[in-house]
């Protein structure tokens, strides 16, 4: 389980990079206009700050996810579950290795012959809910070491499939709840107290706007006023006519 440290890691990596970029992308929009007083750039500064604390306080809690998985556990009745699954397709595995492929693919995969077999053996007096599964049963064990020797790949195998879904599952989990959840309750107060509003001329400062863009602004709306009277003057030739 000490591999599951660097994926674990970069996931950590990409959702932290998602919510920069987000953010990132909200800072501009709302604050790009007052970038020549530097609001946008202070606001953003403020924001990554939040973003990697949260970050280091999740990466904490998932390494100490990552050092409990390294003892094993019980975890209920999904490894039964996943035992048999393995433990099945092992031994179709070890047979197919015998020579007997064919007909562990034929009876997998259902009809046909096999069920003509099947067919054939209720007519002879045997039970009515005999399955394929159950004709694979019918070849002999190679010897008691391979049985035990599928039995302890399949337990493996069935036991790491089911821990490594539960790490993920709880590391998703615990990204929402000691990450995402925290940033967005805590993201507000760490802008106010860090813009520090109350101080008048660097709130003056912050929103101050690039030389000339008022005077654009203002071009730009007298542009709009004369551009729908003349669609309004044409409006009203046109059903004049």
């Amino acid at each position: 389980m000490s591999s599951w440290a660097q994926p674990t890691h970069a996931f950590v990596q990409a959702v932290s990079r998602r919510v920069e970029s987000e953010l990132h992308e909200r800072v501009r929009r709302h604050f790009g206009a007052y970038a020549h007083g530097g609001l946008d750039t202070h606001i953003y500064s403020l924001v990554l700050s939040q973003v990697r604390e949260h970050r280091r306080r999740l990466t904490a809690q998932l390494d100490e996810l990552l050092e409990s998985a390294r003892v094993p556990v019980a975890i209920g009745g999904a490894y039964e579950h996943f035992f048999t699954i393995f433990r099945a397709h092992f031994r179709d595995a070890s047979l197919a290795a015998q020579g007997h492929g064919a007909t562990v693919s034929i009876l997998r995969n259902g009809g046909g012959a096999a069920a003509e077999a099947l067919e054939v053996l209720r007519t002879l007096g045997f039970p009515g809910d005999l399955t394929e599964a159950d004709l694979l049963r019918l070849f002999p064990p190679k010897s008691r070491e391979a049985e035990r020797a599928l039995d302890a790949m399949a337990s493996v195998r069935a036991y790491y499939h089911v821990a490594t879904q539960c790490f993920l599952d709880t590391a998703v989990q615990t990204t929402v709840a000691a990450f995402l959840n925290p940033l967005g309750r805590d993201l507000g107060a760490a802008l106010v107290d860090g813009m520090d509003v109350g101080d008048q001329e660097r709130a003056t400062h912050w929103l101050s706007r690039a030389p000339g863009a008022q005077e654009r602004k203002a071009e730009l709306e007298h542009r709009r006023v004369r551009l729908q009277r003349g669609v309004d003057l044409l409006a009203r030739l046109s059903f004049a006519r």
